[in-house]
């Protein structure tokens, strides 16, 4: 048998690398030299669950069982052996995706999620691991070190390394594509295709001056209206007419500087860039054509400095300066001092762009609104102090991207006749933050919550951007002001659980959404949560709108809930007849009849909701199950005649899972009533609880004698089809000389449905004790001290019973005693297993009692068919 053994030094840096694409990490055929852009496993993984050591025999003794719910396990050893020619199974998946950390692992003979999904298993191994010989991996495995696959070894899913990889020998590896698209690394990697860069953008205003720098925005756009930039990491050269003028690195979108100092027009461009692409040129947030890229700067003008800001929030003492070019110098000088002019005003939409604009809105200079182009601008008047220095208050009640131009055409007959100023900035105006609302909230947030949707089933969510309205409230759903054109790509979503507290998380259906410009700014969509509880949802957007250092703050909203699962699944069921095996096993009506079987609360996807529990302080469980009977399909349900079943209790340690170990007993009718034999009695459990959750998949109605899978009526899943007799011992009167042992014959009977019948398929009952009972037992005529009487079992050939095919005997013996043995009749019980007592009525009490029979010693009976005897000379 070939062994495996990975040796695994987890010692997972603390460095803070880029995250990879997993789609470049897992290829086909694997690849390996990874290095540093490799996986590295997340910090918040947990301290070590101790060891999981998995055998064939003993399965695996760590509280997992060698079954793995999504999530993160740390182990510090782990140890497989199938021990046997055949492969074993020894771990197993229920969800998407368990990801296994070991310090060490040795596997030998075995197979690791046979029956799961490749995306649902990842096995990260911090050194070199080589899988050769008999052993099957269904999922995704990465390597820090080393990786070999060779031998008869093979692994479906996904395979790389941080060091070398290779395939050789009879190494057979199947690349799962789906398997990488579909699991969740648990940030290790990120899912999905690499993006491609779609284009580059350069932005800007149409004004500028010689005697200061120009602000130039450069932009990687992953699709072609820029509405999502490109991670990837991005070197360009920025040309000023045809000439390269600086580098720049940047991802996303950056802000660079740009001179002019010799004035008048020049053309802006990208020369070489890495990634490759085309680039585009947008002034005053038009297209034009790259040729036409190009700056004007002025010999005069006017400086607006302009900071980002809250939506709808009125930004004091914006300075705009009245500047020229210097006569000896690149510097900017005031233009002119101590007076005041009558400016015109403007505002631009830049992101969104005019065409995506959802409803425009207007800035407010000095409280007044403002034309949204040149052609309708609105004067304002300004008073420039010495410095050439004025003030102005700004409002935009919206969010986005917006340029403010201003600009000064002296009248004719004034001094400065002919002279015209231009000037402009851009702002960002973002939301003052997000309001989420569930389609249903409670605000109790508890277990007194009405039930509201199954665990993972969808639910309508929406988000508004929010504006400024007071600096008081934090609590955004209150504000009555919205930005209809905030866009933002990737915001993230998340949920928290409000109770039970401290149990499971659940997945969630929807991580992150884009916000696109809608009217109110009301974006909806549908979310799920897999667990049972009552949560609250958040959303948090990416830092950095628009490129800027602007964070628009998480979001969290009221309780949603209550989540109750889908259904109840029944599983490992077991429930054997206690006689017998096959056609002829059966078991007699009021015996326990051991039945094991688990139960678990499952979600919408069939994951275990963990949660489903109940305790002193919260009750999310109250699930029951009602065993139910019918024979042969015959309808008249038997369920009042099922006993034993062991109640629910739904304890937190049980994970929402029950395991059932409980002696069923179908019992016998009262006062000696007769039925049966039911030869094909199946046995059903139902489930129900206070949200009408039933249990998964029925099978079978018992009250029906129909197909219920046809008329959809099934409410019970099937546990087994037992057989089912009522039965009885029967003890007969025995005769023989003292001298001899008498047998008393015992038969074990059951009801055919017409009379008492030797019941033959019975070699299983056990009888406790033959010998006489210490009570209850008479002499007719009285023993003599020191005479003795004794009853034993007699000998059979069928292991661990006293029955042979329905029969057994009592020996009886009258001991050797001084004068004589004792001659005369001796009646007692035999104690017999309680549901194969009947009523006898010895005492005229009704009530189901031992058989009992007489021993009669110093008489002979002879055959019961004998008429006449008589001595022929």
């Amino acid at each position: 048998m070939f062994k495996i053994v990975l040796s695994l030094a987890l010692l997972f840096p603390a460095l803070a690398i880029a995250v990879p694409y997993c789609s470049d990490i897992f290829t086909d055929p694997p690849t390996g030299d990874h290095g540093e852009n490799g996986l590295t496993p997340p910090a918040n993984i947990g301290p070590p669950l101790g060891d999981l050591s998995c055998t064939r025999k003993r399965g695996c003794d760590n509280s997992t069982s060698g079954h793995f719910l999504p999530g993160d396990y740390s182990f510090s050893e782990g140890d497989f052996h199938g021990g046997g020619p055949s492969l074993v199974n020894h771990i197993t998946t229920n969800g998407t995706t368990a990801r296994l950390y070991f310090d060490r692992v040795s596997l030998s003979g075995v197979s690791l999620n046979t029956y799961g999904k490749a995306e649902d298993l990842i096995i990260y191994v911090g050194s070199d691991l080589t899988i050769a010989g008999h052993n099957h991996i269904n999922g995704i495995i990465y390597v820090a070190g080393n990786v070999s696959l060779t031998g008869n070894g093979s692994v479906t899913g996904g395979l790389a390394a941080g060091g070398s990889a290779g395939v050789g020998g009879n190494g057979d590896f199947v690349f799962d594509e789906d398997a990488i698209d579909n699991a969740d690394f648990g940030g290790m990697c990120i899912p999905g295709p690499k993006p491609d860069l779609n284009h580059y953008r350069i932005e800007f205003s149409s004004d500028a001056l010689s005697c200061t720098a120009k602000s130039i925005t450069i932009k990687s756009c992953a699709n072609d209206d820029c509405s999502s930039s490109s991670p990837l990491p991005s070197s360009v050269e920025l040309t000023k007419d045809g000439v390269k003028y600086s580098d720049v690195s940047f991802t996303g979108e950056t802000d660079t500087q740009l001179w002019h100092g010799e004035g008048g027009l020049t053309t802006i461009g990208l020369g070489a860039t890495s990634p490759v692409g085309p680039y585009r040129c947008y002034i005053d947030g038009n297209l034009v054509d790259n040729s036409a890229c190009s700056l004007n700067f002025a010999e005069s003008g006017f400086i607006v400095s302009i900071d980002n800001y809250l939506s709808n929030k009125p930004q004091e003492n914006i300075a705009i300066s009245a500047v020229r070019k210097s006569d000896n110098s690149l510097q900017c000088v005031p233009a002119f001092a101590d007076t005041t002019k009558e400016v015109n005003f403007w505002s631009e939409y830049i992101s969104p762009s005019p065409a995506a604009i959802v409803t425009g809105s207007s800035a407010l200079v000095n409280g007044t609104n403002i034309g949204t182009s040149a052609l309708n601008p609105t004067p304002r008047t300004l008073t420039f102090n010495g410095e050439g220095k004025a003030e102005f208050e700004l409002n935009y009640p919206d969010a986005g991207k917006i340029a403010i131009h201003a600009k000064y055409t002296a009248p004719a007959g004034e001094e400065d006749e002919g002279l015209v100023m231009e000037g402009s900035d851009s702002t960002v105006r973002y939301p003052v933050g997000l309001c989420i609302k569930p389609e249903t909230v409670c605000s109790a947030g508890d277990d007194t919550c009405p039930k509201f949707k199954i665990a993972g089933e969808t639910f309508n969510t929406s988000i508004q951007a929010m504006a400024w309205q007071l600096n008081s409230d934090t609590d955004y759903c209150n504000y009555s002001s919205t930005t209809p054109n905030y866009v933002q790509a990737g915001i993230a979503l998340g949920h928290a659980l409000k109770q039970p507290v401290d149990g499971a998380l659940g997945e969630l259906g929807l991580s992150s959404y884009d916000h696109v410009a809608k009217a109110n700014s009301l974006n909806g969509f549908e979310q799920s949560i897999g667990e049972v509880g009552v949560f609250t949802l958040t959303a948090t957007p990416p830092n950095g709108y628009l490129g800027e250092s602007i964070n628009i703050p998480s979001a969290e909203s009221e309780p949603v809930g209550r989540f109750y699962p889908q259904d109840f699944e029944l599983y490992e069921e077991s429930m054997l007849a206690t006689c017998g095996t096959g056609v002829t096993a059966f078991t007699y009506m009021d015996e326990p009849t051991p039945l094991m079987m688990k139960i678990r609360a499952r979600n919408l996807s069939g994951v275990t909701t963990r949660n489903y529990f109940k305790d002193d302080t919260v009750d999310f469980a109250s699930g029951t199950a009602l065993l139910v009977a019918e024979n042969s399909n015959a309808g008249g349900d038997y369920r009042s005649r099922l006993t034993g079943l062991t109640e629910l209790n739904w304890e937190k340690d049980d994970q929402g899972v029950q395991a059932i170990e409980s002696d069923i007993q179908f019992t016998r009718l009262l006062d000696s009533n007769l039925d049966g034999p039911y030869a094909s009695m199946a046995i059903g459990v139902q489930m129900s609880d206070k949200d009408g959750v039933l249990i998964a998949s029925p099978d079978m109605n018992a009250g029906t004698v129909d197909d219920c899978s046809i008329s959809d009526s099934c409410n019970a899943k099937q546990i087994s089809t037992q057989h089912y007799r009522h039965g009885r011992i029967v003890l007969e009167n025995a005769y023989g000389p003292e001298t001899d042992t008498i047998r008393m014959p015992v038969t074990a009977e059951y009801w055919d449905g017409a009379q008492w019948v030797v019941n033959t398929l019975d070699s299983c009952t056990d009888i406790a004790s033959a010998a006489l009972p210490a009570t209850d037992v008479t002499y007719n005529p009285a023993l003599i001290s020191p005479q003795s009487v004794t009853r034993a079992g007699g000998t059979n050939t069928v292991p661990d019973s006293d029955f042979s095919m329905g029969r057994f005997e009592l020996l009886w013996h009258s001991l050797i005693a001084t004068p004589n043995r004792y001659r005369g009749q001796v009646t007692a019980p035999l104690a017999v297993p309680a549901w194969l007592q009947w009523y006898w009525n010895w005492n005229s009490d009704g009530a189901l009692s031992d058989p009992r029979a007489s021993a009669f010693f110093g008489t002979y009976r002879g055959h019961d068919r004998v008429i006449q005897w008589r001595e022929v000379l």
